[in-house]
């Protein structure tokens, strides 16, 4: 049975009200938290038709799946919800430098399921859009895009990722 849209205008206005507080609790690392409000959120979620569902509301979605399959220690199944959410987003929004933040959760998505070649191609597609050098409305600071290329020196280096990939 369908919600009526007052339930369904009920439901997203409590996800979207969590959705900072979410956030907070993850970059905090208080996983324990995440994993029981983040499981909540996306069994309401799951409650909403998908007519329903508009850009702002797949992309809490994809944050939220994102985070528990973080916190559930990379759980493959809840990740690859957040990539089709992502996929999702990505199909529904024009093709510009407003897609940046959500192509790069997508490639980190890409990173903790282990699809290394998929998430630096994905990287490396986000390095070519035409704004990247305003770096003050990205979501992911300069440092973190060094701390990436870090890492994949390091997996080079543990032959998990070829040698030509891992520099620029």
């Amino acid at each position: 049975m369908t919600p009526c849209p007052e339930e369904i205008a009920a439901r997203k206005t409590a996800v979207n009200e969590a959705f900072d507080k979410l956030w907070d609790d993850y970059l905090s690392n208080r996983f324990s938290v995440v994993r029981d409000r983040a499981s909540v959120f996306l069994k309401i979620l799951s409650t909403i038709p998908e007519t329903y569902k508009d850009v702002d509301l797949l992309v809490t979605e994809a944050d939220f799946s994102y985070m528990l399959g973080a916190a559930l220690g990379n759980d493959r199944k809840t990740l690859e919800d957040a990539l089709t959410c992502y996929d999702k987003v990505l199909q529904k929004l024009p093709t510009d430098a407003n897609q940046v933040n959500v192509r790069r959760m997508r490639a980190e998505t890409l990173l903790r399921l282990g699809r290394y070649e998929d998430a630096f191609d994905a990287m490396e597609a986000i390095s070519v859009l035409p704004d990247m050098g305003k770096f003050e409305e990205l979501e992911a600071a300069p440092f973190r895009m060094r701390h990436d290329a870090a890492l994949c020196e390091r997996l080079a280096a543990l032959g998990r990722m070829p040698q030509d990939r891992a520099t620029a």
